[in-house]
């Protein structure tokens, strides 16, 4: 009994290390995306451009947050939802 503690203690660090690099890819992917919003806007230094799009740069930080989701065992579906109900009303013109 006390291996299977174990090993279900280590599975549960490897989980968590996976949420924290996923939360650094996130940071990365919006910090890709800053930069080709800064470009296509013209406010991006000469050095700092890439051949990237903003609609593939933002592809990638939906993806990478969707991602995080799933690590978080997050019921994303359930959560936009209940996220678009509350705007829903927030913004409800009569």
């Amino acid at each position: 009994m006390l291996l299977l503690q174990d090993v279900l203690r280590e599975l549960q660090k490897i989980k968590n290390t996976a949420i924290l690099l996923q939360m650094i890819k996130v940071s990365e992917e919006m910090g890709e995306l800053s930069n080709e919003i800064l470009h296509h806007y013209k406010h991006q230094r000469k050095s700092k451009i890439q051949n990237s799009s903003l609609s593939n740069e933002l592809a990638d930080v939906i993806f990478s947050v969707l991602l995080l989701g799933i690590l978080l065992e997050i019921d994303i579906d359930l959560s936009l939802t209940s996220k678009l109900n509350i705007l829903k009303e927030r913004y409800q013109t009569n």
